[in-house]
């Protein structure tokens, strides 16, 4: 799925309620608004003038230089002055002399053609291609230039740390996975990315292509306050074995327009705080490699892990063939206008946490058995699982006629002042099944104004004697075959 140059992206403003989301391309800028009803509001693309936008340098001390194979040898050439500076037959070292240059006057680094491998030892900061402290640094791969790791090397091909104003734009990376260690595990053995990142400002990883990674595609954290958050933009990750994109810690950050597949794990993992996760394509997460899980989902806030409560904006991606297309496990989430189908679960906000709003995504042909994947959602296309104060509304389900195994489409298991609003349900009769299905103790729901068509409207099914003091008013249950099925306890049905 791979679009124009994306550039920058910049802020998340919210007006009165009103969230704006502003971002620049090379064509343009736009942004989407999302009112406080829900709505999703496109903006006029509006035309710019500079494509590479970034902070970069423009004083008199900035570099260019030029990293490019003449026979045997890897050249770092000085474009101003014409000369070639250094030269190797090794590119780990060719690359970290055009590093420690640019460490020093910031400024340009352009990557011919070629296969440059990347060598080193195993290690979080050792091995591979290791930078810091760089500022304003573009570094541009022509056509045809890819970093790549012979055979168990077992290392990340490129970290950087501690550097501000960083693009890395147009990169080819090959993990060459197949011929690494299959299964890295945890703890010091914990490496195969292909870009790690940590504690920089203003990164942006643009148009690049990161395959065949052992571990993660792009794995990035940040734990200082203040910085200006990472973004990876129209990039395409493929065949990597844990996670396409991970975004562990940290305050921000931007993932758009990139295309997600064939990882084991998960496509993308955010942990940060208030991260924007925007028109992403993320399909067959079929990934055979594992190590890290085999969880098989779309998109996922990890947090209750390590405590953080993250604020996710997850809007305008399209997911399909996948174990759970979008996984929430943090607070005050937003996920609207999301595409998911061929999924064993659609939309699982989970884990005693709560206050998500979920509303306009298209959901269909969930209750897939994807690679044998079972979950606790009960193959549902939303479920709401020990959650809190969650809002399901204006989405739209529907299952085929093949889908007879397919679980409800909206699942409440154990929740409070959960509000199923305003959602358009199509369900085939013949499969039996409730669209709406409250359960295990759920308290205090507001059901209203939704339109079904199912075998079973909605149902709220006793569990040990619990009264649900549910709320189910006005609701369009259309040529269904029982309407409510009350065993819990139903206020105004």
């Amino acid at each position: 799925m791979k679009k124009g140059v994306l550039v920058i992206v910049s802020v998340l403003l919210l007006i009165s309620g009103t969230l704006v989301i502003s971002y620049v391309f090379a064509s343009g800028t736009s942004s989407v608004t999302i009112s406080s009803t829900g709505t999703i509001i496109p903006a006029t693309i509006m035309p710019t003038s500079n494509m590479l936008s970034s902070s970069m340098s423009t004083t008199s001390n900035t570099g260019n230089y030029e990293i490019f194979k003449n026979g045997a040898y890897i050249c770092v050439k000085n474009v101003s002055s014409g000369t070639i500076g250094y030269q190797s037959t090794n590119a780990t070292e060719a690359f970290g002399n055009a590093f420690k240059s640019l460490a020093q006057t910031g400024g340009n680094l352009t990557v011919a053609s070629g296969t440059y491998y990347i060598t080193g030892s195993p290690g979080r900061d050792h091995g591979g291609i290791h930078v810091k402290n760089l500022r304003d640094v573009n570094v541009i791969f022509q056509n045809g230039a890819i970093l790549k790791i012979p055979d168990r090397q077992n290392i990340t091909i490129f970290t950087i740390l501690n550097s501000s104003n960083v693009a890395l734009i147009n990169w080819t990376i090959d993990g060459n996975a197949l011929n690494q260690n299959q299964s890295p595990g945890y703890g010091t053995n914990m490496f195969g990315n292909g870009i790690s990142g940590y504690n920089c400002d203003n990164l942006q990883i643009i148009n690049c292509t990161i395959t065949n990674c052992r571990m993660y595609g792009v794995n990035y954290g940040s734990d200082l306050p203040n910085l200006r958050p990472a973004s990876v933009i129209n990039c395409t990750f493929l065949y990597n074995s844990w996670n396409g994109i991970c975004f562990w810690a940290g305050e921000g950050g931007i993932i758009m327009g990139n295309e997600v597949a064939h990882s084991s794990d998960v496509g993308i993992s955010v942990s940060n705080t208030n991260a924007l996760i925007i028109n992403n394509y993320i399909h067959d997460m079929d990934g055979m490699l594992g190590g890290g899980g085999n969880a098989s989902w779309g998109i996922a806030n990890e947090c209750i892990q390590i405590g953080r409560l993250v604020g996710l904006t997850i809007i305008n991606n399209t997911i399909n063939n996948c174990g759970v297309g979008i996984v929430l496990d943090g607070i005050r989430n937003t996920v609207s206008g999301n595409t998911i189908s061929n999924v064993n679960t659609g939309i699982a906000s989970a884990e005693i946490i709560g206050f998500n709003n979920i509303t306009q995504n298209k959901v269909s042909n969930w209750g897939i058995d994807y690679r044998g994947i079972k979950n606790f959602y009960l193959s549902s296309g939303i479920a709401s699982y020990v959650s809190t104060n969650d809002v399901v509304a204006f989405n739209h389900l529907t299952t085929p006629s093949s889908s007879s195994s397919s679980g409800p489409a909206i699942f409440l298991y154990n929740t409070t002042d959960v509000t199923v609003c305003n959602n358009t349900i199509v369900m085939q009769k013949s499969s039996g099944v409730p669209a709406i299905l409250l359960t295990s103790g759920s308290k205090n729901a507001l059901v209203v104004g939704n339109t079904v068509e199912s075998a079973i409207g909605i149902f709220i099914n006793s569990f040990s004697g619990v009264y649900y003091n549910a709320n189910v008013e006005q609701n369009n249950l259309v040529n269904c075959l029982r309407s409510i099925d009350d065993k819990g306890g139903v206020i105004g049905k």
